[in-house]
């Protein structure tokens, strides 16, 4: 049985004319699991959010429409999702932690962003509410 290594890490095993490859090439693995973990708690605290949102408020949602925050936060959720794309990069060259810290030092700057353009915007938040009988 011949195991081939590569930087210290088992990359295949031959026994005869058998080749089996083996996973164990951890070589920039833990950064893209951690930006996808990034990427996915984002947008699973945002589902939790606005699920929460519609279920204690349900009967106040069915008279008024759905309110402008659950948009808000859907931007901003969106938005850390992606800055972990700029996270991984910067963690492909440091680590997992410098990595984390980049992504939580531009969550802010997603929020500002997205309050921004909240603002200047003629969505469907910046109608003046309509008041019914």
């Amino acid at each position: 049985m011949t195991v081939t290594l590569w930087r210290d890490y088992a990359t295949g095993v031959r026994q005869g004319k058998v080749f089996q490859e083996t996973a164990d090439t951890p070589e920039g693995e833990p950064i893209f699991v951690c930006a996808l973990a990034l990427a996915v708690i984002s947008g699973g605290a945002y589902g939790l959010y606005a699920g929460g949102t519609a279920l204690i408020r349900a009967r106040r949602h069915a008279v008024r429409d759905l309110p402008a925050t659950l948009v808000t936060r859907g931007k901003e959720a969106a938005g850390a999702a992606l800055c972990a794309l700029p996270a991984m990069v910067v963690g492909a060259f440091t680590s997992v932690p410098v990595m984390l810290v980049v992504w939580l030092g531009l969550l802010p700057l997603i929020r500002w962003i997205v309050q921004r353009q909240q603002q200047s915007s003629t969505g469907r938040h910046a109608r003046p509410p309509v008041h019914t009988a």
